[in-house]
């Protein structure tokens, strides 16, 4: 009986170290900033380190006889909740998503991930059960406003080095912590897809699944306050679900083929928080002409709401 009792304490404390493991929101095995130098885009910019992105997935589709397609991006919230942009599905509908959109995570080249996978689906693609969409979606219409869509992972996803999700933000992207990385006096926040590298890309023969590189590309951006950013969009629908970030110059930002993906900035604590979601832009790293993103923390109820309800 003695013995017993010794193989069940064993036992639990494994148990109890197997989940004291699991990795926490936010924080990846590699820091983002690692490779981080002022003026790395992805727009001409730098591939993303192993593991410095566990929580970004690619939308995925795939016509008989051809090679799959990446053509947006998304962000793991839980171990079955993905959140992208609602412009990404809206032409769609539940069921024609459902049966033809897969999502990828914990896999950086998307190219490397299929070939390796042979004859087979990689490990790491997911189907989805469930599609959320904002019922205030392009509401006043053109606008693109509350461009966010949940989706619901076919089976749970199990947290490992490669795949976490992202925290959603404590607090809005403009309360800025104490020893946040600042860049011409701005908050510097990150974001990473395989949309194009250049305004305009043609898809050439050397990115097979990619929008616009197989293998995870990264970009810092600085952060615009909110009079900053309503100024550099006159005349464009800018409202309070909304961020946007850049550069005045230019030059640096992401493209068409990364919408939906993620804008994560580091809180107090280090770990990163998903800010924003990729939503729109005027071409890509144009002259004051910032992107535009989904502001999660204007968001967070209603995306907390619909997690909870389905």
């Amino acid at each position: 009986m003695y013995k017993i009792f010794i193989l069940l304490g064993l036992c639990l404390a494994v148990v109890c170290a197997q989940k004291v493991a699991q990795p926490r929101c936010g924080s990846p095995v590699n820091a983002i900033e690692k490779i981080y130098t002022p003026g790395s885009r992805i727009v001409g910019g730098k591939i993303a380190q192993e593991q410095s992105w566990p929580w970004i997935g690619a939308l995925i589709q795939q016509k008989p006889g051809y090679w799959p397609y990446q053509f947006c991006g998304g962000t793991l919230l839980t171990s079955e909740w993905f959140i992208t942009a609602g412009h990404c599905v809206d032409s769609l509908s539940d069921e024609e998503i459902i049966q033809r959109v897969h999502i990828m995570l914990g896999e950086p080249n998307l190219y490397k991930a299929f070939t390796n996978a042979g004859n087979s689906a990689p490990k790491n693609l997911y189907s989805v059960k469930k599609v959320v969409k904002h019922e205030q979606y392009d509401v006043p219409t053109g606008s693109t406003n509350n461009d966010v869509a949940l989706l619901k992972l076919s089976r749970p996803v199990p947290f490992t080095s490669t795949v976490s999700p992202a925290c959603l933000p404590s607090s809005s992207i403009y309360d800025v912590p104490a020893g946040a990385l600042k860049d011409q006096g701005r908050r510097v926040c990150f974001v990473a897809g395989w949309g194009h590298t250049s305004e305009g890309q043609q898809k050439g023969r050397d990115i097979v699944v990619g929008a616009g590189s197989d293998a995870l590309q990264q970009v810092n951006i600085n952060s615009y306050n909110h009079t900053e950013c309503k100024r550099k969009l006159r005349g464009y629908f800018f409202g309070t679900n909304m961020l946007c970030g850049g550069f005045d110059e230019g030059g640096k930002d992401s493209c068409q083929g990364d919408s939906g993906g993620p804008l994560v900035c580091k809180n107090a604590a280090g770990a990163y928080e998903l800010q924003g979601v990729v939503s729109w832009g005027a071409g890509c790293a144009r002259a004051e002409m910032p992107g535009i993103y989904a502001s999660v923390h204007a968001l967070k109820s209603w995306i907390t709401e619909k997690i909870q309800a389905n």
